[in-house]
Formats: structure tokens, C-alpha cells, sequence
């Protein structure tokens, strides 16, 4: 189950990843002026550090899997608004589905992986998340990110991410889908 479950956050890491690599040079394409696009980053952050604090208490409300695949859908539904809004302001904006997305799916794995690693190897299991959703996301989503974009222009780049998110979060759905009917009970650590 881990290792499917770890596919599977790959997936939806790499179609993020691909997105985030091209969405500055994306950003000035549409017209924004530099500072916005810094802006567009601290947005992100400014939703996301918030989250991570307190999603101890919104995995006790709503469940530890529904958080994880809630936050895999708002990366779809950014990557959709990235590749429809053309508004430099807008597009900014997006950047605060993206932290919230970012924070409850990194926690949300983190918290995950923990609870269903082997006896004894909670940290080692988390290590092999990290090296998944840090390393190799960050290869291949950027990767086919550029080639897709050199054939279908930034925005369809985005389209194709956002599917391949999609997809993502239809495998995260049904590989939760015997906790998503009930409230999780398990306790994530307070950051």
C-alpha cells in the first residue's frame, strides 16, 4: 500500500512541480512587473506556514486521507485557473490555492507515511517521501513540463499538468477510500 500510495504522490507532485518551474517565466510572460512576481511566492507561503500549524486540528476534524486528497484537488483547480487566467494579478493570486495545497499535501503525506510505515521505520519511510516528492518530483515534473510547453505554449503545458493531476488525486481517492467515509483518528504531531 505505501509504495502505491508513494506512485501516486509522485504523480501529483510532478504535475505541481511542473507548473512551478514555468509559473515565474509564465508570470512575466503575461505581464507582470518583477515585483509582483515575487509576491506571487510570498502569497504561497503566507497561506501555506498557517496551514502546517494547524493541521493537527483539521486532520482530528475532517481526516487525514480527505486533507490529502483535498489538497491534491486544489492543485488541479490551480493548475486550471494558472492555464485560464491571463490577469497578472489573478494569476498572482493562484498562488494562494497553491499554499494551501502545498500545505496540507506535504503534511498530509508526511503525517501518512508515518502511520503506515513498518514498525521501526517511520523515519526511513518519510526519508523515501522526501527523496520522492523533493527529488524525483522536482526532476520530472519540470522535465516534461519544458518539453510539453515547447509543443502546446505555457498554458497548455498547464492543462496537461493539470490533468495528470487529476489523475493523481482519482488514485489518491481510491487508495483512501476505505478512511474517506470516516473521520481519521489518527493524532498528526503539532509543528
Amino acid at each position: 500500500m505505501l509504495v502505491r500510495f508513494l506512485a501516486v504522490a509522485l504523480v501529483v507532485w510532478s504535475a505541481n512541480s511542473a507548473i512551478n518551474g514555468f509559473f515565474s517565466i509564465h508570470l512575466v510572460e503575461i505581464g507582470a512587473p518583477q515585483t509582483l512576481v515575487g509576491w506571487a511566492w510570498a502569497i504561497g507561503a503566507a497561506v501555506e506556514v498557517p496551514l502546517m500549524f494547524s493541521f493537527s486540528a483539521l486532520a482530528r476534524r475532517f481526516g487525514l486521507e480527505r486533507l490529502i486528497v483535498f489538497g491534491a484537488a486544489l492543485f488541479v483547480a490551480r493548475a486550471a485557473a494558472v492555464a485560464l487566467v491571463t490577469d497578472p494579478v489573478l494569476a498572482t493570486l493562484t498562488m494562494a490555492i497553491h499554499g494551501a495545497a502545498f500545505a496540507l499535501v506535504l503534511i498530509g503525506c508526511v503525517a501518512y507515511v508515518s502511520r503506515h510505515a513498518p514498525t521501526g521505520a517511520a523515519a526511513a519511510a518519510q526519508g523515501v517521501l522526501t527523496a520522492t516528492i523533493m527529488g524525483l518530483a522536482m526532476i520530472i515534473g519540470p522535465e516534461i513540463g519544458g518539453e510539453l510547453s515547447a509543443r502546446l505554449g505555457l498554458p497548455g503545458m498547464f492543462v496537461a499538468a493539470g490533468i495528470a493531476g487529476a489523475g493523481g488525486v482519482i488514485g489518491l481517492a481510491w487508495l483512501l477510500a476505505p478512511a474517506l467515509g470516516r473521520a481519521s483518528a489518527v493524532v498528526v504531531p503539532e509543528a
